[in-house]
């Protein structure tokens, strides 16, 4: 029988997030949805579980609505996957955190927003407010990526 994530593999391995999490979504078997978050593992894409799913990781940054921002085009002039090292800029008790002050924190994550996908600053967006990803869960996460996080 073939594998059904088998045409997932054929996305390049610098896929953006959004990307990997939509192809998550379109499969029904958990066993699948592994098998793509395992093939496409980078830090950027367990970083943003983690600050899914992972109740340790609280952001200094507003919740709600996303700060007033200009989306990126088709074209953005970076991605996800380089830029997810900012988040230790958003991540309460981190020193890199605690040492900037709150307008200038915030002016980074705008920054972070309007250098991505649209579809990536959405994503990051709903991390700092902690909302769930569709067809994803905490335990299908763990799943894929033992000890990421401790169990909640």
């Amino acid at each position: 029988m073939a594998d059904p994530a088998r045409q997932y593999r054929r996305m390049p391995k610098c896929t953006m997030i959004w990307e990997i999490l939509e192809a998550v979504a379109k499969e029904r078997k958990n066993s699948d949805k592994i098998t793509i978050l395992q093939h496409y593992k980078s830090a950027a894409l367990t970083d943003v579980l983690r600050g899914f799913y992972d109740k340790r990781v609280q952001f200094e940054l507003p919740k709600g609505e996303a700060p007033p921002y200009e989306a990126s085009a088709d074209s953005p002039p970076s991605n996800l996957l380089r830029k997810n090292i900012m988040f230790k800029y958003f991540v309460k008790g981190i020193a890199t955190c605690t040492a900037l002050g709150q307008i200038k924190r915030e002016k980074l994550f705008v920054q972070l927003l309007e250098s991505i996908h649209a579809k990536d600053s959405r994503i990051v967006c709903n991390m700092i407010n902690k909302q769930k990803i569709p067809a994803i869960t905490s335990k299908l996460v763990l799943e894929a990526f033992p000890g990421l996080y401790a169990s909640n």
